[in-house]
């Protein structure tokens, strides 16, 4: 019976996720099987996103684990009304053309260069459920920040009319500053099935790790072919495996929205004409990267840098510009207001800022010596990153120098784009191990890896959509 009603808990999410999805890209002119595939492995990731939002509502107007069934109707109702705009969108005459661009054929002729890496990666994924179920049952309460942060906030949501207390300044140590959106979904289903199950987190976690490796592989395919995009999933599943495990932490959930939001804002920038509707998938995806974790905000920064350079690049009116963001702005002002409104009325001051003051800071930012060893964990993340035979980076650098480089025009601006993205989110981090209050040799070793994770797959996409391809790119 738990197993039928977890699966049941699932199921509204990814339904408004894939439903947002589809309707959103069906706007765009994205249609065919590209836009089912990338629509469902977006799908979690929103649909997750939107349930939590609709359920920290919930829970602010009435309380915790209030009449359950009338939340899931209120979720139901939601689907009702999506689908109906999906059903009119995908009416629609060019919707349903069997000649659409983006649609690639499946039935190819498959070589035997093929059925290898597809083998491979078959193997390497059943790998890396078997040992997800193994080290589930091992330490089925995470790491941790897992238990001692997003589980144990997750606990006090569900625990009823004392769930404010989760955010008390009594409990410091645990971040109660940390935003909501993983701590209010595992609550949202302890609701539903009627039980804390400790399976929760993990299956949450699962989901993330394989919608990253599924958009890696989906989108990659439009570009490159498909022993390419095949081996980008091996590295994407190496870097969701082997770069944190299975902790439970926030962080996939952070990363799988930062390449979501990536890849959505690339192809926003190398469409011509510019597909509108693609700007409020994005702007959702950014929002939601902030309402997952703190450091969502520096990637936030990172995108307007990455806006106000192209739009420098670019001889563009001015009218054209307010047009884009405003659909921007359309996706991630929900977002936005929910993390806000956590901030301001919940969330106590954030702990690396608390301490700040102009002395010190001026201090830290004099002292050369914060520089050097931040630049040498960094040099030592970048050299064993994955805990492979061979660090990952180093290895994807090298397949990259002996495939050769391309930057073909129609993708300049959006590689440019992207590259000031990832770069504006390292100054960020860059600058906060500068100046946090945390001794700092700590605070690199116990959370590098983690800021690198949140870019690896990013950097991935990159890399592969720079090697030269003789596909020809539609959508």
């Amino acid at each position: 019976m738990d197993i039928f009603k977890i699966i049941c808990s699932f199921i509204p999410p990814l339904a408004i996720g894939y439903l947002i999805s589809t309707s959103l890209l069906s706007l765009a002119k994205i249609n065919g099987l590209f836009k089912i595939f990338f629509a469902m492995a977006l799908s979690p990731g929103i649909g997750f996103a939107v349930s939590s939002i609709l359920y920290f509502i919930w829970i602010n107007v009435f309380q915790p684990n209030y009449a359950m069934i009338w939340f899931v109707v209120f979720e139901v109702s939601i689907i009702i009304i999506l689908g109906i705009l999906w059903v009119f969108l995908f009416l629609r005459p060019e919707s349903r053309s069997s000649h659409s661009p983006s649609t690639r054929p499946i039935g190819r002729k498959i070589s035997l260069s093929f059925v290898i890496p597809i083998l491979i990666l078959l193997v390497y994924l059943l790998n890396f459920l078997d040992d997800w179920q193994f080290l589930t049952y091992r330490q089925p309460h995470g790491d941790w920040d897992a238990w001692s942060i997003w589980n144990l906030r997750a606990r006090f949501i569900y625990s009823g009319n004392e769930w404010k207390n989760g955010f008390s300044g009594e409990i410091l140590w645990s971040h109660p500053d940390y935003p909501l959106l993983l701590p209010v979904l595992i609550a949202r289903i302890w609701g539903i099935i009627g039980n804390r199950s400790v399976i929760i987190p993990s299956i949450i976690g699962l989901i993330y790790s394989l919608s990253i490796v599924s958009i890696l592989v989906i989108v990659l395919y439009q570009f490159q072919d498909l022993m390419q995009s095949l081996l980008a999933g091996m590295f994407g599943i190496s870097i969701v495996y082997l770069g944190l495990g299975f902790k439970q932490y926030a962080d996939l959930p952070l990363t799988f929205y930062i390449l979501g939001a990536n890849i959505v804002l690339f192809l926003c920038d190398i469409l011509n004409p510019k597909r509108q509707s693609l700007f409020t998938l994005a702007g959702f995806l950014v929002g939601a990267t902030f309402y997952t974790k703190n450091e969502g905000w520096a990637f936030f920064i990172g995108m307007i840098i990455s806006r106000l350079v192209l739009y420098l690049l670019e001889s563009r009116d001015i009218l054209s510009i307010l047009k884009e963001n405003l659909f921007f702005l359309v996706g991630l002002f929900p977002v936005l207001l929910t993390a806000l409104y956590f901030k301001v009325e919940l969330a106590p001051s954030n702990d690396l800022i608390g301490n700040m003051n102009f002395v010190v800071i001026r201090e830290k930012i004099l002292d050369f010596d914060r520089y050097i060893l931040i630049l040498n964990a960094l040099k030592d993340q970048f050299l064993s990153y994955g805990s492979l035979l061979v660090a990952l980076f180093p290895l994807l650098i090298f397949y990259v120098l002996i495939m050769g480089v391309s930057f073909p025009i129609a993708f300049q601006k959006g590689l440019i784009s992207l590259i000031v993205r990832i770069c504006g989110l390292l100054l960020v981090y860059f600058m906060v191990y500068i100046l946090t209050y945390q001794d700092l040799s700590w605070h690199l070793k116990t959370s590098i890896q983690r800021l690198v994770t949140h870019l690896a797959p990013s950097i991935l996409f990159l890399c592969f959509v720079v090697i030269p391809s003789r596909k020809k790119f539609r959508l």
